[in-house]
């Protein structure tokens, strides 16, 4: 009984390996949408659907066609002439065209209930369709825009400006935070040539001051709500906007550069020669000197903002230029001109002929 019961088990497991190995049937794809990922993520990556591509498209630069499985965070690239479409589970649709590059999460909204789109569109075009409970929030070029749920539009970036086109529901663009910018003037009134840099003229060894003014300053925020609906176009209704803020950049790095090296150098009140100085409580660069070379010359000084590296995400750094012109002295200087003046009365009193005195004659000498 115990033979015939392993012969029973052996033929049980021969006949399921068999039927693996058969293989099924293969269908044509008929362009619906895939079946829903429905495996909620439990870490800070997962699957978030799949996307679809009868052409080449790449998914994290990595050439790929047909049907992918999607992650969060992906970054997608469609090539030209190609489309993609992309189901996102509880989400809805992405279709991207026009050499689109777009990076995709699926995540929930603030209050923890209802999925939530967030996409960040770094070129061409993504058309969005959500689901119904789903909204999103999308980010192209300098702008940012929230969709209500269930909303669809189409975002194409055009000279790195985005552009929305047929959209239903609700989108609001999000207010951005600008970043602050370094901005420079000169404060000793030399004359400016038309690029507004100052101008010094200088002779070969002279030396001139340098002193420029440093400020932050904060562009204005603004926030614009608008409504659509099909077919309709962008339409502000409301507009916000706060005021400029300016900052003394005081107290701060400030980095000099002479271009081309060569022509001259940066010294401190003491004749010292450095390539960076400290802004005062003011955000002015004080006791700094430019001396020019020995040689005639054209050029640039340059005055840089110094900037941590956390700072850079917020804030632009920001230059000042004084453009230099060196020439050497005439031959015509005040000095030269004393020199030549005493030369020539040496000349002229060694080879002027010298005035005799008269002298009387004496009688003459009669010989008898």
């Amino acid at each position: 009984m115990t033979r015939h019961g392993d012969y029973s088990i052996r033929l049980i497991l021969l006949l399921v390996l068999i039927v693996r190995l058969v293989p099924g049937l293969a269908r044509a794809d008929d362009g619906s949408p895939p079946k829903p990922f429905r495996a909620y993520r439990t870490a800070a990556f997962g699957p978030i659907g799949a996307v679809y591509s009868s052409e080449a498209m790449a998914i994290n630069n990595r050439r790929v066609q047909g049907q992918q499985i999607i992650w969060d965070g992906d970054l997608l690239e469609t090539f030209a002439g190609a489309n993609a479409n992309a189901w996102l589970d509880l989400v809805g649709q992405v279709t991207l065209a026009n050499r689109a590059t777009v990076r995709l999460t699926a995540e929930l909204d603030e209050d923890q209930r209802h999925p939530l789109l967030v996409a960040a569109l770094i070129k061409g075009d993504m058309a969005v369709r959500l689901a119904s409970e789903a909204s999103a929030y999308i980010e192209a070029g300098d702008s940012a825009y929230s969709a209500s749920r269930g909303a669809s539009f189409r975002i194409a970036m055009r000279d790195g400006k985005a552009v929305i086109h047929e959209v239903s529901g609700a989108v609001t663009i999000k207010p951005q935070r600008k970043k602050a910018t370094i901005k420079a003037r000169g404060l000793l009134g030399r004359p400016k040539n038309p690029a507004g840099n100052e101008q010094l003229n200088l002779k070969t060894k002279e030396r001139a001051e340098l002193k420029a003014l440093f400020e932050k300053i904060s562009s204005p925020s603004t926030t614009r709500l608008v409504a659509y609906r099909r077919g309709a176009t962008l339409i502000p209704v409301e507009t916000m906007q706060s005021d400029q803020v300016i900052e003394k950049f005081a107290n701060r790095v400030v980095n000099l550069q002479v271009q081309p090296p060569g022509i001259g150098t940066i010294e401190d009140a003491a004749g010292r020669v450095i390539d960076s100085t400290v802004t005062d409580a003011e955000g002015i660069i004080l006791n700094v000197y430019f001396r020019a070379g020995d040689n005639q010359a054209t050029g640039q000084i340059i005055a840089t903002t110094s900037l941590a590296p956390d700072e850079l995400a917020d804030i632009t750094p920001g230059s000042y230029t004084w453009d230099v012109t060196i020439t050497k002295p005439g031959i015509f200087r005040t000095r030269n001109i004393l020199i030549l003046a005493a030369a020539a009365g040496i000349i002229v009193a060694c080879c002027h002929p010298r005035k005799k005195t008269p002298q009387q004659n004496p009688p003459p000498q009669i010989q008898p």
